[in-house]
């Protein structure tokens, strides 16, 4: 599924993902995501969480000329070290 680029993930149908699953030791509630960063399986940032629907995730990604926003599937998450939301996803 790396080949796959956002642009391309978000004509796809989303599937749920029960994301505590994807912690050992402490489990995170997707509210809990809300602010997090997002990064890339290439460790591209892909913005901070603002927004979270029932199959996917919305960021924002800022600098200094542009906003960009990227509708991500839960399905996609790779998981989540406390701090950083990883998504096996690449930004092209």
């Amino acid at each position: 599924m790396g080949d796959f680029s956002v642009r391309k993930l978000m004509q796809h149908e989303k599937i749920a993902v029960n994301f505590s699953s994807m912690q050992r030791v402490t489990s995170y509630g997707w509210d809990q995501m809300v602010t997090r960063e997002v990064r890339c399986e290439d460790d591209t940032s892909l913005g901070e969480i603002k927004q979270i629907g029932l199959k996917w995730v919305m960021t924002e990604k800022l600098n200094e000329k542009e906003m960009a926003r990227f509708y991500l599937p839960k399905v996609l998450v790779d998981g989540f070290d406390g701090k950083v939301v990883r998504f096996n996803v690449t930004e092209d």
